[in-house]
């Protein structure tokens, strides 16, 4: 985020990458459809506020404060996919070393 603009970061891996467990069109889907609308509303949304050239992070805590719901809920949206994308390795933590 800032600059002005929030910008849809490519995944830290290929699409593909995690499947069987997710697959292609999942990842796609979630990436190119749910979070880059996400970022299209935030940016309509802050343009010509003081948060434009706001972190992701910063508009949710100053939204947050605001009471302003629908960007909040964007953002928070938005953080949350980013946040998923980097728990998600395709080489994975291995199998758990005690019983779950």
């Amino acid at each position: 985020g800032g600059g002005g603009v929030l910008l849809l970061r490519p995944l830290p891996f290929a699409y593909d990458a995690l499947e069987p467990r997710i697959s292609r069109e999942t990842m796609m889907l979630h990436h190119t459809k749910h979070l880059a609308k996400h970022l299209a509303i935030i940016n309509g949304m802050i343009e010509g506020t003081e948060m434009a050239h706001d972190s992701l992070e910063d508009i949710m805590i100053k939204d947050h404060r605001s009471g302003n719901a629908g960007l909040c809920n964007h953002a928070a949206s938005s953080w949350n996919h980013e946040f998923f994308w980097n728990c998600l390795s395709p080489s994975g933590g291995g199998r758990p070393q005690d019983s779950l």
